[in-house]
């Protein structure tokens, strides 16, 4: 029998500038039907396969808020994050006749999935992928309420759609991922996703092994008719691997290609495609030196100062000025922990 897939993507805000390659990406995923709710109305080419509602995101919060007997939090699109794996159960109404569902974000190029995402694959495992920018899941009572399972050590959902904080709920060792094994429930991780690391500009897959960097320091991304590529450089010969997708997370890109079908990924821009050369390899992923720098200074801007000036000559609250600066002073402890 064949397999019915629903995809599902609330947005809210403007949708990446090269949303219309992302639209073709789904369009090649035929198999799988893409729902997007968001409150962005520029005017794109819709495939068949996509289903856009325009909504807010207050409307949804009220629409979530009618599942639960307690006051639930959503008052930020990111706070969206934790309320992933609860799609199932929250969408319900447009699920019934689909084997699976899942989420994805919109800064993913898909490649062909069917190619990773086999029918008996299907068959065995209940849910594809840990990450929160692709996931499946299975479409059964069992998997879509599984969310509400209390497991040791765990986070436990009510706390975690109940305060506006982020969890992780969906990606976490100690989230929904844990609740899997916990209930003999099959888990397939070996998904070949190129997840670009944001804060260098050459565009290197988060892989911290020997070989990984290798292969990263003489290569380009690629999508050739609806599949997605990386050709590099390694051992006197250009090779070439294939990935379900590149998920470009918290890049600017520009958009310098005019086939939507074929075009190579690098240098922060989708270029035209040309013939894979070693010249092109050993020119399209260096670095820059001061690139590192600068993206952690305007991250430090935008997400810090600005509020925080914000609060304190706008709004003149200074309670809350110096609430932002300990959360500031919090999150700089966590990432030298990190390092």
């Amino acid at each position: 029998m064949k397999r019915k897939i629903a995809m599902i993507q609330p947005y809210f805000g403007t949708l990446p500038n090269y949303f219309g390659l992302a639209l073709s990406s789904y369009e090649s995923n035929a198999d799988f039907d893409w729902y997007i709710l968001t409150d962005d109305r520029t005017p794109h080419r819709y495939p068949p396969n996509v289903i856009v509602s325009y909504t807010t995101l207050a409307q949804l919060k009220s629409r979530f808020q009618q599942h639960f007997d307690f006051p639930i939090a959503l008052e930020r699109p990111y706070k969206l994050c934790d309320y992933k794996p609860l799609y199932g159960h929250l969408f319900a109404d447009q699920l019934g006749d689909y084997d699976f569902w899942g989420y994805f974000d919109p800064d993913v190029i898909f490649g062909d999935l069917n190619r990773f995402i086999t029918a008996e694959a299907c068959q065995r495992y209940d849910k594809f992928c840990l990450k929160g920018h692709f996931s499946l899941y299975r479409n059964t009572p069992a998997v879509n309420l599984l969310y509400q399972q209390k497991v040791a050590n765990c986070l436990y959902y009510k706390e975690v759609i109940g305060s506006e904080r982020n969890w992780g709920f969906g990606e976490r060792d100690y989230g929904v991922n844990a609740f899997f094994a916990a209930r003999n429930l099959k888990v397939y991780t070996e998904c070949p996703i190129a997840d670009i690391y944001y804060r260098d500009y050459a565009m290197r897959v988060i892989d911290g092994t020997a070989t990984e960097r290798e292969k990263s320091r003489k290569s380009c991304f690629a999508y050739e008719q609806g599949k997605v590529y990386r050709y590099y450089w390694l051992a006197d010969e250009i090779r070439r691997e294939e990935f379900m997708y590149i998920h470009l997370m918290k890049r600017k890109m520009t958009v310098l290609c005019s086939n939507p079908h074929a075009y190579l990924i690098y240098g922060n821009a989708f270029q035209e495609a040309e013939p894979i050369t070693r010249d092109l390899l050993e020119s399209t992923n260096q670095d820059r030196i001061f690139y590192r720098p600068l993206d952690k200074l305007r991250f430090v801007v935008r997400y810090y100062l600005v509020p925080a000036c914000k609060i304190l000559f706008v709004e003149r609250n200074y309670r809350k000025f110096v609430a932002k600066l300990g959360e500031i002073s919090r999150a700089r402890q966590r990432r030298l922990r990190k390092t």
